[in-house]
């Protein structure tokens, strides 16, 4: 499992650490894609690209409205089959673009993952314990799918550029008791070459024929 890079009023990119399986970009395999031309770097090596697996996601939202803890890419049952062992699922695709400016850009992308929704937040000190505390796990929850994309155009932040980054999740979630709801969670921060942040975050949840 990983964490999403943001949160509410707070920047998680490399703070919230919750055994979380993070792709190593640092060493790259350039033998397994072909290079990319770049106009910038026509003579050098250009760049390339890989694919690697990616984890499920987790993200919580710690405004009491809605207030909302959510975990993209994993049935309830690999859920719980992480919080046994350690081990989350891979369900999603990350591109890795490597420039000859040694900067990264990625893409994560997933079609029709699992989707978990609880109406509750967690503390995002530990929210790796929290979310398979048996208290928590005994919560009441929503379970469907969702489309689901991130993108960073700058990992590392390098300054060369500025670096926008965003993550959009569309779904829809039902209970037990056959309720339907649509879900939406929408981030996306801008870090400009002068060191000037912006960012939103937000997440809704909305019943279905209401």
């Amino acid at each position: 499992m990983r964490c999403s890079a943001l949160c509410p009023a707070v920047m998680l990119a490399s703070a919230l650490v919750l055994s979380c399986d993070q792709p190593n970009l640092s060493e790259p395999n350039n033998t397994l894609s072909p290079s990319l031309r770049t106009e910038q770097n026509p003579d050098g090596p250009g760049a390339f690209a890989i694919h690697v697996p990616e984890a499920s996601l987790l993200i919580v939202d710690g405004d009491p409205a809605p207030g909302l803890t959510v975990l993209v890419g994993a049935t309830f049952a690999e859920h719980l089959h992480f919080c046994e062992t350690g081990e989350p699922p891979f369900p999603m695709d990350r591109l890795l673009v490597f420039r000859p400016d040694g900067s990264v850009m990625t893409r994560v992308q997933g079609a029709q993952v699992p989707l978990l929704v609880w109406q509750t937040t967690i503390p995002t000190i530990d929210p790796g314990a929290e979310i398979c505390d048996p208290a928590f796990l005994a919560l009441p929850r929503l379970e469907g799918t969702a489309q689901f994309l991130e993108k960073d155009t700058d990992v590392f932040v390098s300054g060369n550029r500025t670096d926008s980054y965003s993550e959009k999740i569309v779904g829809q979630v039902s209970s037990d008791a056959g309720e339907r709801f649509r879900f939406l969670g929408k981030a996306h921060a801008l870090v400009l070459r002068n060191g000037e942040l912006r960012f939103t975050f937000n997440l809704s949840l909305r019943p279905i024929g209401q």
